[in-house]
């Protein structure tokens, strides 16, 4: 671009120095020379201009890119530029020139060395803005026959879709008519599909119906069998029957016959039982009474004691009152010394040893006698157990259901004493 302020400096100092130097008419004439040759340039300069303006206006094609246009009108503003500098310095050219004739009265004519210099230094300046716009112009056309290539390009490639685009449409009328058939054939084949489901459901009520027919004569055959079953087992159950009852006959007979033996035992043995009912109560009858803190159960008298002590020391305080600790014999007798013995536990007269030739526990009554009524919570706890720190163990009746437990003879408990009475003579 061109500085038009700094120009128009150059102009003012030409004039403010006109009048200092002054040169031949030689100095005139190459003046007017490099005028005439500035004119020439500045008219070629125009004429390239517009030569490369009217061609980007030829080869712009509508459509392009917008560049062309901007190139245009920066050569168009360039040429106004330059012609408006060059018909101004025309002008002032002139003016010097009529000026200086006018005022000089030989062949010199005064014209300013810078004058001249700035007028070189435009004209430089100006080849070289035009140099640049020439490259600049090589450039926009390399880049506008690239442009161009890559449009034939796109040219190609848009012919090349449309040949594809035509293949795809030919392939999609194919593919559609292809689709009408296949719709075509599916309807066809929907509606034998249809036909064979109305028969097959037509078969499915047939089979049902022969099913049902079956399960029906199923159920009356089972039916019939079981009644058969039925009948049969009733058959055997009433051949058991009468078998059983002529076991039970025989038995019953067999029955009558021994209770008709038992019943002349039992009259006998009730004449016996009589006669010693008799005798007996008339023994009651001479039984002396009980000592005082003696209580009297049947034909015994029994007494608690009123203090704790070990079961060996509890057998040899009985025995020193010339009894026994208590042999309990029966339930009646059980819940007797229960009551008398209130609530506390009490040793009886069972005591039990280690048999260790046979690992297990023997049982006596302190008079000798096996144990025969057994009123222990667990009547198998002295048959598999060993002895813990001793070889005998001793029984006493608690005081909670008069139920019978063991415990070691070394305990203290209270006892019961028991003294049969003896029959007066």
């Amino acid at each position: 671009m061109i500085n038009l302020p700094q120009g128009n400096k150059r102009l003012k100092e030409t004039k403010g120095n006109r009048h200092n130097k002054r040169f031949s008419l030689d100095d005139e004439t190459v003046l007017s020379q490099i005028v005439s040759v500035r004119r020439m340039e500045t008219q070629n300069s125009v004429s390239s201009a517009l030569d490369s303006g009217e061609r980007t206006r030829e080869n712009h094609k509508p459509g392009g890119s917008t560049i062309y246009k901007l190139v245009g009108i920066s050569f168009g503003l360039l040429c106004v530029i330059q012609s408006s500098l060059n018909v101004y310095m025309w002008l002032q050219v002139d003016e010097n020139s009529n000026k200086s004739k006018n005022s000089s009265t030989g062949n010199f004519t005064s014209v300013s060395a810078d004058d001249i210099r700035g007028v070189l230094l435009e004209r430089d300046q100006i080849l070289r803005e035009k140099e640049q716009l020439n490259q600049f112009i090589d450039q926009l056309l390399q880049e506008k026959d690239k442009l161009l290539e890559e449009n034939s390009q796109l040219n190609r490639d848009k012919n090349q879709l449309i040949r594809e685009k035509d293949k795809l449409l030919e392939e999609k009328a194919q593919l559609n008519r292809d689709k009408n058939q296949l719709i075509q054939e599916k309807d066809k084949l929907l509606e034998e599909k249809a036909q064979l489901n109305r028969d097959k459901n037509q078969l499915i009520q047939e089979k049902d119906k022969l099913l049902e027919e079956k399960a029906q004569l199923n159920r009356d055959k089972n039916q019939l069998i079981r009644e058969k079953d039925k009948l049969l087992e009733e058959k055997t159950q009433l051949n058991r029957d009468k078998n059983q009852l002529i076991r039970e006959k025989d038995k019953l007979l067999e029955e009558k016959a021994q209770l008709n033996r038992d019943k002349n035992q039992l009259i006998r043995e009730k004449d016996k039982l009589l006669k010693e009912n008799s005798r007996l109560n008339q023994a009651l009858l001479n039984l002396p009474s009980c000592s005082p803190e003696w209580k009297r159960f049947r034909s015994s008298c029994y007494q608690i004691s009123s203090f704790e002590s070990t079961w060996e020391d509890a057998k040899q305080n009985c025995e020193r009152h010339g009894a026994h600790l208590v042999i309990i014999s029966d339930d009646a007798e059980k819940d007797f010394v229960g009551s008398y013995g209130q609530a506390v536990h009490f040793w009886i007269g069972l005591k039990y040893q280690w048999n260790y030739m046979s690992s297990m526990w023997t049982s006596k009554w302190v008079d000798g006698s096996q144990l025969c009524y057994n009123n222990f919570r667990e009547t198998s706890s002295f048959s598999s157990s060993t002895p813990w720190n001793s070889a005998y163990t001793c029984a006493y009746q608690s005081a909670t259901w008069y139920i019978w437990y063991t415990a070691e003879c070394s305990k203290i408990y209270y006892w019961m004493c028991e003294k049969e009475l003896k029959v007066l003579a």
